[in-house]
């Protein structure tokens, strides 16, 4: 039996790494019985009610057996190799990844964004993690530039897609007349620049008949700008605890506006107009310039995001624009290779 330990923001209601966790047991469903799939998760009970899959805990006695045991370390998907979330986060992924090619394991990243790294110290945290990597698969053309100007992965790196464009869900649901919005913390998200903001989509919801919802994609993140925007509008939060709820109700929103790059990639995939508004880099690597007309940089400009709503909403209102469709399937084809290019080295 060969253990492969996965490591990620996993365990933590986070709805982008739930779900690139529930893609991925997907997408490696029906392998070789020998592999025993074991999740490194924040809360393993958790993780093991939801996915059906083998975890420990990040660190303590469980831990450091099954990573002893292990033959393969994942990181799976997300910007594990960053540091503007923590640098004690990038530390944590880095000196794992390291330690586990020096301990004679393989490693691979799969589905990886990489950066923003502002510390010199960060970028030879992450040089160290890529440089022995057995294989990475970068997410974003972005992120596959930026290890080739690092000189890591020469021969081993490829450009593919976040691990979630390849899942396979539900048929698309029915449409409810909702416009949903999810914000998160962000230092430039104060409270003025949310109330700013509730007035387009106010504006936006009244216009076309749509009911105004605000919707938690991570707990502990979301709930406090979420709270500003709804008294604004007189709407209520919603804070689904499953990953496929939140998935499911972006998908029969006919709207949505989200920070969160997989709220914007949800929508997406259920034939939902999506609208972000870009707090990060790698939201405009993955989803540009299919979606530019559609994405707002923050803070942003409330005349800005009136005019993608109106606009989007009247081209959608025609069906799924055909340069979507095709950045959806290009997306899942990329996405797909994530899983061929792993299987050639387990």
């Amino acid at each position: 039996m060969k253990l492969v330990l996965l490591i990620g923001y996993f365990g933590a209601r986070n709805f982008g790494d739930d779900w690139t966790l529930a893609s991925f047991l997907q997408g490696v469903k029906g392998w070789e019985s020998s592999l025993l799939w074991t999740v490194v998760s924040r809360s393993p009970s958790e993780t093991v009610r939801q996915f059906k899959v083998n975890a420990v805990p990040r660190i303590g006695r469980l831990f450091w057996k099954a990573f002893r045991q292990a033959h393969s370390v994942i990181a799976l998907g997300g910007s594990l190799l960053q540091d503007v979330t923590s640098f004690r986060s990038l530390l944590y992924y880095a000196s794992l990844l390291t330690f586990a090619k020096r301990f004679g394991k393989k490693v691979i990243l799969l589905g990886q964004g990489l950066g923003p790294l502002k510390r010199s110290a960060s970028r030879c945290l992450a040089h160290g993690a890529l440089r022995n990597a057995d294989l990475i698969t970068f997410r974003d053309s972005q992120s596959f530039s930026y290890g080739a100007s690092m000189q890591v992965g020469a021969g081993s790196a490829h450009l593919t897609a976040d691990i979630t464009f390849a899942y396979q869900g539900e048929p698309p649901v029915e449409k409810e007349n909702l416009l949903t919005v999810n914000l998160r913390q962000w230092s430039g998200l104060t409270e003025a620049v949310t109330v700013a903001l509730s007035r387009p989509i106010k504006e936006i919801a009244q216009k076309f008949g749509l009911r105004v919802t605000t919707l938690v994609l991570q707990q502990g993140w979301d709930q406090a700008p979420s709270q500003v925007l709804a008294s604004c509008i007189k709407s209520s939060v919603r804070q689904p605890t499953e990953w496929w709820e939140k998935l499911s109700f972006l998908q029969r929103s006919r709207a949505v506006v989200a920070m969160r790059l997989h709220g914007l990639i949800g929508a997406l995939m259920g034939g939902t107009l999506a609208v972000g508004l870009v707090y990060d880099p790698k939201v405009s690597a993955i989803l540009s310039p299919v979606l530019n007309s559609y994405l707002c940089p923050m803070p942003p400009d409330p005349c800005a995001l009136k005019v993608a709503l109106e606009k989007g909403l009247s081209e959608w209102g025609q069906g799924v624009p055909e340069r979507v469709i095709h950045l959806l399937e290009t997306q899942k084809r990329a996405a797909q290779l994530n899983f061929e290019l792993l299987r050639s080295v387990l």
